[in-house]
């Protein structure tokens, strides 16, 4: 018979060259399964990475720049406790405490106190900024800077899909008045403003 086939001799049983070969696919196995479990870890921390990514911002729905009635459906929810005026309101936050809010980018006329007589439709802009608060639930939305020098809580105000600020304007209760750095709602106001002063309304009059 032929000695062709004889580089295949050392693979018959019983052969001294079995227990490499058994050895050399026993390491293959083991390092295919570490490489499959390296390769899903990295899978895993990509995948988390994304949505971290992607994920992450949602706690900004409270500030202005969703532009549009988009306001009304972010914020935080508070209760109304007092109208100071027609720009400065006290609520009930969600924890339980009270705070002052003066309204952004706009200014009403003052009411009549010790040092001063007031301003034309002082008390009216303060019934009507009452009346738009009851339009529905409550939210202040935030801007850049969350506080003036007093302390207050600086805000747009919805009540439902009423934009408080910008109706005070619009009905001639108020003016618009740039407060920088909070103006991201400012063009809206001041179309309000333009608006009110063409039709002749309120302190307008």
């Amino acid at each position: 018979m032929s000695r062709g086939l004889g580089l295949f001799t050392p693979l018959r049983t019983g052969s001294k060259f079995w227990p490499i070969l058994v050895a050399i696919l026993l390491v293959a196995v083991v390092l295919a399964i570490v490489l499959g479990a390296l390769l899903s870890s990295t899978d895993d921390q990509v995948a988390t990475g994304d949505t971290a990514a992607t994920g992450g911002t949602a706690a900004t729905g409270g500030t202005a720049g969703d532009g549009g009635e988009d306001g009304a459906a972010a914020g935080v929810a508070v209760t109304l406790v007092e109208v100071v005026d027609g720009d400065t309101i006290w609520v009930r936050m969600p924890d339980g405490s009270e705070e002052k809010v003066r309204y952004i980018g706009i200014d009403a006329p003052e009411l009549p106190h010790e040092d001063s007589p007031g301003e034309y439709l002082g008390r009216e802009a303060a019934s009507h900024n009452e009346a738009l608060l009851t339009a529905g639930p409550l939210r202040l939305e935030t801007d850049v800077e969350p506080r003036d020098e007093f302390g207050r809580l600086l805000a747009y105000v919805w009540a439902s899909d009423v934009f408080v600020n910008e109706r005070m304007v619009l009905d001639g209760y108020a003016w618009a008045h740039n407060y920088p750095p909070n103006l991201s709602r400012q063009d809206q106001l001041w179309a309000a403003h333009d608006r009110a002063r063409e039709t002749g309304v309120g302190v307008w009059q």
